[in-house]
């Protein structure tokens, strides 16, 4: 296992290495979006609670299709934690 991740990690130091390299010298920019925690909302609604909440994948999935709509490139990140929470992700 540890020369797996090791393995990893070296490739990753390599893969870095070539694209700094590979830049034009210029300045370039990068929007890096980040998701942790969901706790299974998925949809605008705590079903637990049995109300309509604010926050959920839905409007994130919004948010990130207006950002990516734009010309910077976007990377998507998420930290998991999404299983647990909400009754409709177990089944």
């Amino acid at each position: 296992m540890r020369r797996h991740i090791s393995d990893v990690a070296r490739i990753a130091v390599l893969l870095s290495a070539v694209l700094m390299s590979c830049t034009s010298g210029g300045k370039d920019n990068l929007i890096i979006l980040e998701t942790t925690d969901l706790h299974g909302f998925v949809l605008p609604y705590d079903f637990t609670e049995q109300e309509e909440i604010d926050v959920s994948l839905a409007s994130v999935a919004s948010y990130v299709r207006k950002v990516r709509s734009g010309p910077t490139p976007v990377i998507l990140l998420d930290n998991g934690d999404n299983l647990q929470g909400q009754p409709s992700v177990y089944y």
